[in-house]
């Protein structure tokens, strides 16, 4: 009886050590506040960096063990970090976005580095993340969208998403919220501006406006590319056409430039290479009003590759405006006359 008591004493000790610690973790909730890197949103380009509400985005985070650090590679140290959040959805929830359907809660020790991609809606696509020294989003199968011209310019769609993503070594941070990240477009946004000169004004109208040969699918990885450029793309295929405006009634254009495009594509090259068997071309289809009453129709087929695009491609995150202008060419005369040929006429006498 005697030692029952002590046993009991002894174990009454170490419960009046022993510390409880409740952790409330509605008040820890991973939230995130993303915004767009700068370059309204329609099925198109996102033009400045406010982040649309009704867009959901993918979130890899890991966890590690480890004082804070804004370097991945000092984050990575010699041991990989653990995977925390596997491709989680995070949506819009009144003044931040987080977990959907529940919340992702921050770790109690230790700091997490996050990564992700937008929009979370991805069809036909495989989406991971590699966790290495050099760590990048990949997405495989990435397609293109349909553009489709119509007479109302508010029933043009363009149903190709604005694919934006950031890397882990973009974000790495202790238990906060709502954390700032800034995604990056990984598409090429194309414009067109079609005007005339002062002399030209109302004498040439539009009938159509195609690009040939770009490439609508292809595979993305970020850690691949240098920098900001195309060679985080690979495998491109499905070359097609893609018509911007067809009207064969005809537009008048003047000197206010008539927008066309807004046009999401996969960065790809362009010109003439030894990889590149056909290159990307504008063909403009138009007609001029003559004095004649009857209008001469006309083909201008150029390439794209020697009106100032950078380098012969298209690459990720830039905003290509290019500027079709129509001028005359007057028909100016400069007349001379022939001189008198002199002849014999003959001599003529009366007598």
């Amino acid at each position: 009886m005697k030692r029952f008591f002590i046993l009991a004493a002894v174990i009454a000790v170490l419960a009046a050590c022993t510390k409880t610690t409740v952790y409330d973790d509605t008040r820890n909730e991973i939230g995130i506040s993303p915004v767009a890197g700068q370059v309204t949103k329609a099925n198109g380009p996102i033009k400045d960096n406010t982040y649309p509400q009704d867009l959901s985005f993918g979130i890899f985070a890991y966890h590690k063990i480890t004082t804070e650090s804004q370097s991945w590679a000092d984050f990575y140290g010699a041991e990989a970090p653990e995977l925390y959040i596997d491709n989680g959805e995070f949506i819009y929830k009144s003044t931040y976005w987080g977990g959907n359907p529940d919340p992702y809660y921050w770790p109690k020790t230790g700091y997490l580095a996050f990564a992700g991609y937008s929009p979370f809606d991805l069809t036909k696509t495989s989406v991971s993340y590699t966790n290495a020294e050099k760590p990048g989003i990949t997405i495989e199968g990435f397609q293109q969208g349909e553009y489709v011209w119509a007479t109302n310019a508010g029933a043009v769609t363009n149903s190709t998403v604005d694919l934006m993503w950031f890397d882990a070594d973009d974000q790495n941070t202790a238990n906060s919220g709502p954390m700032a990240v800034k995604f990056r477009h990984a598409l090429s946004w194309l414009d067109f501006n079609v005007k005339t000169d002062a002399t030209a004004s109302g004498k040439f109208q539009i009938l159509k406006i195609t690009l040939t040969n770009v490439c609508t699918k292809g595979n993305f990885n970020s850690n691949t590319g240098a920098d900001s450029n195309q060679d985080e793309w690979s495998e491109l295929s499905e070359s097609r056409d893609i018509v911007l405006y067809d009207n064969e009634t005809g537009t008048n254009i003047n000197e206010t430039a008539q927008p066309f495009g807004d046009l999401l594509i996969i960065p790809q090259s362009i010109a003439l290479t030894a990889s590149v068997k056909n290159e990307s071309k504008i063909i403009v289809e138009y007609q001029q009003l003559t004095s004649a009453g009857t209008p001469l129709k006309e083909t201008y087929t150029g390439t794209l590759t020697d009106t100032g695009t950078d380098t012969g491609s298209w690459e990720l995150g830039k905003h290509y405006t290019y500027n079709l202008t129509f001028t005359l060419n007057e028909i100016l005369i400069n007349p001379s006359v022939d001189n008198w040929t002199d002849a014999t006429g003959g001599n003529i006498t009366i007598q």
